[in-house]
């Protein structure tokens, strides 16, 4: 197993956890817990993905990989600790201005892609960029032509047709495209392959891998398919970061399970 190579002081992490924990149950809505089990706690002592890198996640079903995620995203809330995101602390910000900067440093790909049926390939991307207030490298006079040059280079050329209409694979590459049009300093990825067959997920893994570094964003992607691990540069094992247990069991003593 590689980990990543912690980052220098004068270079910024695209993320940098310190000391979260994270409780399911009690103040923590109970309708979160997805294993249908009891209450349990997620915890990380430090952990740091260096700006420009990629890693690879993996774990079994109910070790918290999807949570993990939306605490990075700042879709939910974290008990104790700092994450920070290109140097921002996610959590510190409110409302609207959670929203904004999550929009223009955090793009997403999710495994059912949450496209906006009804719009184009083109209006999803443009959405990205609309709602997201996008850096300074995208000028908002080049919103178009940011998004066309995306779906162009991901080999969408049906730019007007409507999400729906499109195959299974031309909607992950909408997807992707949305994720990076604001030049995020990273991207998440949450079991994108795993609606696919092995030929199609390498292949991919591969179109996130690659696109995500032309664009200069880490990639953090999250799955339970071991066959990803040799795509990666980098590869962690949840249980060796995270401390999930149940709330109503004593602590193991001989590490996470």
């Amino acid at each position: 197993m590689t980990k990543p190579t912690p980052a220098s002081p004068l270079v910024l992490a695209a993320l940098d956890i310190q000391g979260l924990r994270f409780r399911f149950g009690g103040e923590a809505a109970p309708a979160l817990d997805q294993r249908g089990a009891e209450s349990f706690e997620l915890a990380i002592e430090s952990f740091a993905v260096p700006a420009g890198s990629e890693l690879l996640l993996t774990g079994g079903s109910g070790t918290g990989k999807s949570t993990l995620l939306q605490l990075i995203a700042g879709l939910i809330e974290p008990s104790a600790g700092t994450i920070r995101v290109a140097g921002t602390a996610i959590h510190q910000l409110r409302g609207a201005a959670r929203d904004r900067f999550r929009g223009r440093s955090i793009g997403m790909i999710f495994q059912t892609f949450h496209l906006a049926l009804g719009f184009s390939a083109l209006e999803n991307v443009l959405l990205a960029l609309l709602f997201a207030e996008p850096r300074k490298e995208v000028a908002p006079r080049g919103h178009a032509a940011r998004a066309k040059e995306l779906l162009d280079h991901l080999g969408i050329e049906r730019h007007d047709a409507p999400v729906e209409t499109l195959s299974v694979g031309q909607q992950q590459r909408v997807a992707v495209a949305r994720a990076l049009a604001c030049k995020p300093p990273l991207v998440l990825a949450d079991e994108p392959t795993a609606s696919l067959d092995p030929k199609n997920a390498r292949t991919s893994i591969e179109l996130i891998r690659s696109t995500c570094r032309e664009e200069g964003a880490s990639l953090v992607c999250v799955s339970h398919d071991p066959s990803l691990i040799p795509l990666f540069d980098h590869h962690v094992e949840l249980a060796s970061i995270l401390a999930v247990r149940s709330v109503a069991e004593p602590a193991p003593t001989g590490g996470s399970r």
